[in-house]
């Protein structure tokens, strides 16, 4: 699940109320009732929202509007194309002058799906985890009802099973070449310390994450989001098993081959780009020395190579065994210089994918034998 981006209240309920003031009136009237409402005060001010807001007594329908909002602003900040893409999708007319923010409001009151849908994309470019990649051959792949419930109860189990809540919601979309899974659970209840006339109490709460599974048919891979390990694994085993019907894919020998970093080793990556990429450096990777105690290091700087060959002679690349490695490509596009940083962790992680010209630098990884696949 992404991290939220600061909300500005003043900002947000200003940008909303362009060209469309009755949006928030109507979000108010749904959560606290349209008698809660003055006429008066219906076009939803910045200041009567904000007294709105102190005058609710419940801490949690008041987390809810805040937790309701900054999703929207979240996606209007770092993706509002997303919206502009989930309205042309479940077509949607687009209101003349109409802001990001009134355009995200819209679809979370009456076009739930849309707003869902732009939501699992700021998930996966929003968010900071980066995405492993599997290699899970499929020749075709049938999507119905069926398995989308099946998979849901299957991952319901699994999370309740490990007390994080039998609550999970699985929303499926189509994009071209690529299935969306988004998968809606719980996790460990956490203490959440509250002021209830002069007493601190304690609730215990589950918190909501999402996870994101995304099916590339072309490349036949499945990519995950998913901060825990054991997570992805599921995840796999699920998907081959009911998605794709072959449960004996999940144990494939190459399923995690994806990236290696031997040629940066063996010298056999070259720096010097192509027509696109004009400038490759190393700023950071994460090594084990060789030897009787096999030190792991973290290197960071401008450039690693100039790094190990100035300040540590003795220490040559084929000593060293790379873990991972952050890259920074420099490539002219269209006239303009752009800059993408990204990591490789083999086998099969990297964020390369959320960066802008993310097919070019993948397919200059493929030709210098980084990506494999």
């Amino acid at each position: 699940m992404p991290r939220h981006r600061s909300l500005t209240l003043k900002k947000f309920v200003t940008a909303v109320n362009k060209p469309d003031p009755r949006l928030l009136e109507e979000y108010f009237a749904r959560l606290l009732g349209r008698d809660r409402i003055l006429p008066h005060l219906s076009l939803m001010y910045p200041d009567y929202v904000d007294n709105l807001l102190d005058n609710i007594d419940d801490d949690r329908l008041k987390a809810v509007v805040f937790e309701d909002f900054r999703r929207i602003n979240d996606i209007c900040e770092q993706q509002a194309g997303g919206l502009v893409w989930a309205s042309k999708k479940f077509d949607i007319p687009q209101l003349k002058n109409e802001t990001p923010q009134a355009l995200g409001m819209r679809l979370f009151l009456n076009h739930p799906k849309a707003f869902e849908y732009a939501w699992a994309r700021y998930c996966i470019f929003g968010s900071s985890t980066s995405i492993s990649r599997h290699n899970i051959p499929c020749e075709t792949l049938h999507l119905d009802g069926h398995w989308l419930e099946a998979f849901n109860e299957d991952m319901k189990k699994y999370f309740a099973s490990l007390a994080k809540g039998e609550d999970c919601q699985v929303q499926l979309y189509e994009e071209g070449d690529q299935v969306i899974i988004l998968v809606a659970r719980g996790s460990y209840y956490r203490p959440f310390a509250r002021w209830e006339a002069g007493v601190i109490k304690v609730d215990p709460l589950r918190p909501a994450y999402e996870d994101i599974l995304v099916y590339e048919k072309k490349s036949c891979q499945l990519c995950l989001q998913s901060r825990l390990a054991r997570d992805k694994e599921q995840y796999i085993r699920s998907f081959a098993s009911i998605i794709v019907g072959d449960p004996s894919l999940a144990d494939h020998p190459d399923r995690d081959r994806v990236y290696t970093l031997a040629p940066f080793q063996d010298g056999t990556f070259s720096w010097d780009g192509n027509d696109y990429i004009t400038y490759i450096v190393p700023v950071e990777a994460k090594l084990k020395v060789n030897g009787l105690t096999e030190p792991v290091i973290t290197v960071k700087s401008k450039d690693i190579r100039q790094t190990l060959q100035d300040q540590l002679k003795s220490v040559s690349l084929s000593s060293l065994n790379f873990i991972y490695i952050k890259l920074r490509f420099t490539l002219e596009i269209d006239g303009k210089s752009e800059t993408v940083t990204f990591t490789i962790s083999p086998p099969s992680a990297t964020d390369l994918a959320k960066k802008r010209h993310a097919d070019i630098i993948a397919a200059y990884l493929r030709e210098n034998g980084v990506q494999l696949t």
